[in-house]
């Protein structure tokens, strides 16, 4: 029984050690709070055209950076992606994906950002199909997480944020 309570402590301290507060993960959570907040105010308007951008071309709107997701921008449906860019196999992706959801979840309260986890394709992307997603649902927004199918056997992540439509219920 002793040895029981000591594999759970030293389990619990590893997991709490293992998210720690990184200028790579602060400077998330400022990038999140940014996109939560455009998406708030004004459903993400200032951050469409915030991928990369020319110094000689001004594009409206303003460049965010978004640590372990390099390309970002605003799609047709007002929905905020972020796409890691990397290609994995399927293995390595699953793994990543849960990677991924703690760093992301480091910056969310677990209470108003409850996760649920759903696997096969989601109609939502129409031209990728999608092998697992976890979805944080909150009463404005939506994020979600996803692996997704970029080529025969090469998986990505994305991010996908949403600002839910009012009177809809999560």
């Amino acid at each position: 029984m002793k040895t029981f309570f000591v594999t759970a402590l030293i389990f619990s301290s590893v997991v709490a050690f293992a998210q720690k507060d990184t200028p790579e993960q602060r400077n998330f959570c400022v990038s999140l709070n940014k996109i939560l907040e455009s998406g708030r105010m004004e459903n993400f308007e200032s951050l469409r055209g915030s991928g990369k951008q020319s110094s000689l071309v001004p594009v409206p709107g303003y460049n965010i950076s978004v640590e372990r997701f390099p390309i970002t921008y605003v799609d047709k449906d007002s929905r905020f992606v972020a796409k890691t860019g990397l290609n994995f196999d399927s293995l390595t992706a699953i793994k990543k994906l849960d990677e991924y959801k703690a760093f992301v979840n480091f910056c969310l309260d677990s209470v108003q950002w409850p996760w649920s986890e759903t696997t096969g394709d989601d109609s939502t992307t129409v031209f990728f199909k999608e092998l697992k997603e976890y979805r944080a649902t909150q009463n404005m927004f939506t994020l979600t997480l996803a692996i997704t199918q970029v080529g025969t056997k090469v998986y990505s992540i994305n991010m996908y944020i949403r600002k839910n439509k009012r009177g809809r219920e999560k």
